[in-house]
Formats: C-alpha cells, sequence, structure tokens
C-alpha cells in the first residue's frame, strides 16, 4: 500500500492499518501535525494525520473513519503497481511473510502463554485495550508500544515490522524464547546442547 504526503512526492511504508488510523514507516521525518494522502485499493485517497513518532515510526489517524469495505479491501493486501515507499519497491507483507501489529502481537503473547490479563497487567492497562490492539480496533501509543514490548520480551521493530534479530548479550532463556519464537514453537520444546 502506498502513501504520499500532499505536494512532497515522498512515499512511506503502511505497517499496519485499522478503520481509526496506522502505523507508516518513512525515512524522511513527519513531524506531529502533518497532513498526507493514502491510496487505498478498491477507496480512493484516505486524509490522515500524523499524531506521534518514534524513530522512523509515525502513529497517524484518519481524518474520518474507514468505511468496512475500504479496510476488506486494503486486508486483501493488493497494492497498486509499481508503489515505491523509502526509495525501494513495497514488499507486500503477505510476500514477505510477515503479519499486521495485531497479528504479531496476539502470536507473540501466545508464543510466551501469556493471557490477555497477563499483558495487560504488565503494560498497565485494561484486558480490553490489550484486545483492542489485537483486533485492530485501536493501536497503542508510543509509551504504550514500548511497554508492550518489554512485556512481551520483544524490540518495537520486531512488534510493528516483524524483524528480529538474535539477541546479542542475552541470557540462556532469553535464546530459547527467541528461538521458539522464530520457529513458532513453545519455549519448552527447545533445548540446547553445548559441546565443549
Amino acid at each position: 500500500m502506498r502513501g504520499s504526503r500532499s505536494n512532497a512526492g515522498e512515499s512511506f511504508l503502511v505497517h499496519n492499518l485499522s478503520a481509526t488510523g496506522l502505523l507508516i514507516e518513512s525515512a524522511t521525518d513527519l513531524p506531529v501535525g502533518t497532513q498526507f494522502a493514502l491510496d487505498l485499493p478498491e477507496f480512493g485517497t484516505a486524509m490522515a494525520t500524523v499524531r506521534w513518532n518514534s524513530g522512523h515510526l509515525f502513529g497517524c489517524s484518519f481524518e474520518q473513519p474507514l468505511p468496512a469495505a475500504a479496510m476488506a479491501a486494503a486486508q486483501l493486501k493488493n497494492p497498486p503497481a509499481g508503489a515505491e515507499a523509502i526509495g525501494d519497491s513495497i514488499t507486500d507483507e503477505a510476500e514477505a511473510g510477515e503479519a499486521g501489529l495485531p497479528a504479531r502481537l496476539r502470536a507473540l503473547r501466545e508464543t510466551r502463554g501469556l493471557s490477555l490479563e497477563d499483558v495487560a497487567q504488565r503494560v498497565e492497562v485494561s484486558r480490553q485495550t490489550v484486545w483492542y490492539w489485537e483486533t485492530g480496533r485501536s493501536a497503542p501509543t508510543p509509551r504504550n508500544l514500548r511497554r508492550l514490548a518489554g512485556a512481551l520480551d520483544a524490540t518495537v521493530e520486531e512488534l510493528c515490522s516483524g524483524s528480529a534479530s538474535a539477541p546479542g548479550d542475552a541470557s540462556l532463556a532469553t535464546v530459547k524464547q527467541w528461538v521458539a519464537r522464530e520457529l513458532g514453537i513453545s519455549p519448552e520444546a527447545v533445548e540446547i546442547h553445548i559441546r565443549l
């Protein structure tokens, strides 16, 4: 999916989309209050405004909530041909094997054997708030995104884009969790053998 800043000709990558807003990544600084147009399949252009930023990630809200038909078309992950972002071709999330923030959040929570209530307590929000994040009905604030990452032993980048790197200076338990997460299995199923 492609978006562009009004009259700027700059493109960005959409990581997560809900009826009321989206999470984008851009190499260009987008100050809070910046307005831009988002081209949605089978819908047309929707105007959005940047509400917060964290590095190259920007949380945005739509001027008007998207209708259900627009959300359904966008969820088909059918970007316009030739779409570009940050100077490179956009890789469709389905082709890259990535899921949106709600799906990644749920998968990480379940991999760690945590309930909605467990995550809610760690992040200091209600169970319903976590459920809203997992279903894409709302998106976490930058503060809550950082807390979520900590609660799930993940990075903000991993939550937002699905990319994870192997832990550098980490305990054996952390390495087992990382291996389990990468393989999609329970940490209890991971055995590490060291030969000296």
